[in-house]
Parts: structure tokens; sequence; C-alpha cells
């Protein structure tokens, strides 16, 4: 094999090696981020109705919000949003801190509503006789989205 082959083989092996790493770091990534999940459903049975179903890694949305304009969070840095933002930032620092739990459990006849956490995420599902809600947000999502908002310049109308 001539060293010409011998520096190709290594270049190529160097190549596949870069992308085999690439997607372990970035399985680890959308792993650690955890995932936004939205998922409602028309009706109880599975049978028939309308269904939407979105599936995004944190990352992506973490990404989004980051190249989000401060202006586009003005309307909501005042007032009472901002007044409460602080307690918001702190209460979910402590909330990935804490081992599951369930916040609220409400039963009525017409519904149940259940919102808890479960690992880094906070969960909502709402079960009725006309659908069904599963909601999962990552709380370290919802700690930079409220840091965000904080970080906005109150536009002075």
């Amino acid at each position: 094999m001539t060293i010409r082959n011998k520096t190709l083989v290594g270049f190529l092996a160097a190549i596949v090696l870069l992308f085999v790493a690439g997607g372990i770091v970035l399985t680890l990534a959308v792993h650690n981020a955890g995932m936004v999940v939205v998922d409602v459903r028309e009706g109880t049975s599975g049978c028939g109705g309308d269904r939407i179903s979105i599936r995004l890694p944190a990352f992506v949305a973490h990404a989004a919000l980051c190249c989000t304009p401060a202006v586009a969070f003005q309307d909501a840095c005042c007032g009472e949003v901002l007044h409460w933002a602080g307690v918001v930032r702190k209460g979910f620092k402590e909330l990935a801190d804490c081992p599951d739990f369930t916040i609220v459990e409400i039963d009525s006849e017409d519904e149940r509503v259940r919102i808890r956490k479960k690992g880094n995420a906070l969960i909502v599902d709402i079960y009725s006789d006309d659908e069904t809600v599963h909601v999962e947000v990552p709380i370290g999502l919802v700690r930079a989205a409220v840091s965000k908002i904080e970080k906005a310049r109150c536009r002075r109308t």
C-alpha cells in the first residue's frame, strides 16, 4: 500500500469516526435536554377523531429561544409577569432538585387532571370525554424562557 493510499484510508477513517462521534454527542444532547411533547387526541377510546402530536427535542427549543429577539418578550416582561418571574425561576430550580411527585390531582365527573414532576420534566395530563391532552416540558426549558423574559426590556409606551 502506498503512502498516498494509507493517507486516504486514514482520512476516510477519521471522517467516519467524526460522524459516529457526532451521532453519539447528538444522541446524548437529546437525551440530557429531554423532549417537548404535545399530544392532543379527540375522544377517549382511541378510535376515530383527530390527533395532533408534536415531539421536539428540547435543545431545538432552547436554540429557538436563544435566537428569538428580546422584542418578542417585551409585552411579557412588564407588570405581573415580571413581578412573579423571579419566584417562578426559583420555584422551578427547586422543582428540578425534587424527587418525582404529583403536584396537582383533580378528579371530577367530567375530567381528570394530573400535573406532575417526573425526572427533569413537568407533565400535564388531562382526560375528558371530548379529548385527551398530554404535555411534557423539560424544567430547564421553562427556566430558560423565564430567564429570557426577565432579561427583556419593557417597552415604554
